[in-house]
């Protein structure tokens, strides 16, 4: 299993809610889904050297949820960009691609 820890994705907060965070987050969950990379990343909002904030933690984990991550604390620390955190750590599994979907339904007509 490929694992890859997600450095900082920071958007400024005047250049948010026009798409740009959503469009690279769909681009790095492609690249993950067709490496079948598992990624796992801190929704928190202090990691990028700014005081954070519960309620941006709250609006981060929000965020990468609608890409598949989910909250696991089981994984422990993880190091980024400068600092090992083990503060709303997150998980998303790969995803199966089209060409996986088409290799098993071509599995299933060859065992008919």
């Amino acid at each position: 299993m490929k694992i890859k820890t997600a450095d900082i994705l920071f958007i400024p907060k005047e250049d948010r809610n026009q798409g740009r965070g959503t469009r690279y987050m769909k681009k790095i969950c492609g690249w993950a889904d067709v490496e079948k990379t598992t990624l796992v990343l801190s929704a928190d909002s202090e990691v990028c050297g700014r005081a954070g904030s519960e309620e941006e933690d709250r609006r981060l984990v929000g965020f990468y949820g609608r890409f598949g991550f989910v909250l696991d604390d089981s994984v422990g620390k993880i190091y980024t960009d400068t600092v090992w955190t083990d503060k709303n750590i997150m998980v998303r599994q790969p995803e199966p691609v089209l060409s996986d979907f088409i290799c098993r339904l071509a599995d299933l007509q060859v065992r008919k």
